[in-house]
Protein backbone atom coordinates (compact mmCIF):
# COMPACT_ATOMS: atom_id res chain seq x y z
CA UNK A 1 0.00 0.00 0.00
CA UNK A 2 2.32 2.75 -1.15
CA UNK A 3 -0.30 4.56 -3.20
CA UNK A 4 -0.83 8.03 -1.75
CA UNK A 5 -2.59 10.69 -3.78
CA UNK A 6 -3.08 14.27 -2.63
CA UNK A 7 -5.40 16.73 -4.36
CA UNK A 8 -5.82 19.99 -2.45
CA UNK A 9 -7.29 19.05 0.91
CA UNK A 10 -8.04 15.40 0.00
CA UNK A 11 -5.80 12.45 0.86
CA UNK A 12 -6.41 9.15 -0.91
CA UNK A 13 -4.76 5.78 -0.38
CA UNK A 14 -5.76 2.31 -1.52
CA UNK A 15 -7.65 1.75 1.71
CA UNK A 16 -9.04 5.14 2.80
CA UNK A 17 -9.76 8.74 1.90
CA UNK A 18 -9.70 11.83 4.16
CA UNK A 19 -10.62 15.49 3.78
CA UNK A 20 -8.87 18.24 5.75
CA UNK A 21 -9.83 21.88 6.34
CA UNK A 22 -6.65 23.16 4.72
CA UNK A 23 -4.60 21.95 1.77
CA UNK A 24 -2.22 19.07 2.31
CA UNK A 25 1.36 20.02 1.44
CA UNK A 26 3.07 16.80 2.49
CA UNK A 27 1.94 13.20 2.95
CA UNK A 28 4.18 10.18 3.26
CA UNK A 29 4.00 6.58 4.38
CA UNK A 30 6.46 5.96 7.20
CA UNK A 31 6.34 2.40 8.49
CA UNK A 32 2.77 1.61 9.52
CA UNK A 33 1.66 5.24 9.38
CA UNK A 34 0.59 7.82 6.85
CA UNK A 35 1.95 11.13 8.14
CA UNK A 36 0.18 14.23 6.84
CA UNK A 37 1.05 17.93 7.06
CA UNK A 38 -1.75 20.38 6.35
CA UNK A 39 -1.22 23.96 5.25
CA UNK A 40 -3.65 25.60 7.64
CA UNK A 41 -6.52 24.71 9.89
CA UNK A 42 -9.17 26.88 11.52
CA UNK A 43 -9.20 25.42 15.02
CA UNK A 44 -7.48 26.44 18.25
CA UNK A 45 -4.65 23.98 17.62
CA UNK A 46 -3.88 25.23 14.12
CA UNK A 47 -0.14 25.25 14.79
CA UNK A 48 -0.24 21.50 15.47
CA UNK A 49 -0.72 20.77 11.78
CA UNK A 50 0.78 17.27 11.50
CA UNK A 51 -1.28 14.07 11.90
CA UNK A 52 -0.59 10.34 11.62
CA UNK A 53 -3.10 7.72 10.49
CA UNK A 54 -2.79 3.97 10.52
CA UNK A 55 -3.06 2.10 7.23
CA UNK A 56 -6.84 1.69 7.75
CA UNK A 57 -7.34 5.45 7.99
CA UNK A 58 -7.83 5.66 11.75
CA UNK A 59 -6.29 8.68 13.46
CA UNK A 60 -3.34 7.60 15.61
CA UNK A 61 -2.18 11.05 16.74
CA UNK A 62 -2.00 14.74 16.14
CA UNK A 63 1.38 16.27 16.97
CA UNK A 64 1.73 17.24 20.61
CA UNK A 65 1.46 20.92 21.44
CA UNK A 66 5.03 22.20 21.81
CA UNK A 67 4.05 23.94 25.04
CA UNK A 68 3.80 20.54 26.78
CA UNK A 69 7.39 19.81 25.74
CA UNK A 70 9.21 23.00 26.72
CA UNK A 71 6.63 25.32 28.26
CA UNK A 72 6.80 27.72 25.32
CA UNK A 73 3.89 28.46 23.06
CA UNK A 74 4.13 27.48 19.39
CA UNK A 75 2.57 30.16 17.23
CA UNK A 76 3.92 29.12 13.85
CA UNK A 77 2.94 26.09 11.78
CA UNK A 78 5.14 23.18 10.89
CA UNK A 79 6.40 23.28 7.32
CA UNK A 80 7.79 19.80 6.86
CA UNK A 81 8.93 16.51 8.32
CA UNK A 82 11.41 13.76 7.58
CA UNK A 83 12.01 10.28 8.91
CA UNK A 84 15.15 9.80 11.01
CA UNK A 85 14.52 6.28 12.36
CA UNK A 86 11.86 3.58 12.50
CA UNK A 87 10.35 5.30 15.54
CA UNK A 88 10.98 9.04 15.03
CA UNK A 89 10.52 11.89 12.61
CA UNK A 90 11.91 15.41 12.70
CA UNK A 91 9.44 18.22 12.16
CA UNK A 92 10.48 21.76 11.25
CA UNK A 93 8.41 24.84 11.94
CA UNK A 94 8.16 28.11 10.04
CA UNK A 95 10.77 29.70 12.34
CA UNK A 96 13.33 27.06 11.33
CA UNK A 97 13.26 25.12 14.60
CA UNK A 98 13.25 21.33 14.45
CA UNK A 99 11.92 18.80 16.93
CA UNK A 100 12.13 15.02 17.19
CA UNK A 101 8.67 13.44 17.34
CA UNK A 102 7.70 9.89 18.29
CA UNK A 103 5.90 8.04 15.50
CA UNK A 104 4.07 6.00 18.13
CA UNK A 105 2.18 8.82 19.85
CA UNK A 106 3.09 12.17 18.24
CA UNK A 107 4.85 13.48 21.34
CA UNK A 108 7.86 15.76 20.99
CA UNK A 109 10.81 13.81 22.41
CA UNK A 110 13.80 15.94 21.47
CA UNK A 111 14.85 19.54 21.69
CA UNK A 112 15.03 22.13 19.00
CA UNK A 113 17.84 22.79 16.63
CA UNK A 114 17.93 25.70 14.25
CA UNK A 115 17.89 24.99 10.54
CA UNK A 116 18.74 28.57 9.62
Amino acid sequence: MDYINVVGNRLETKSFSKHFRGDIFMAKRIGDYIVVAVDETDDDERWNNIWAYDLNGDLVWRIQDKEFFDGKSNEVPYVGFRQISDSEIVVTNFSGLSYKVSLVDGKIVGGAESTK
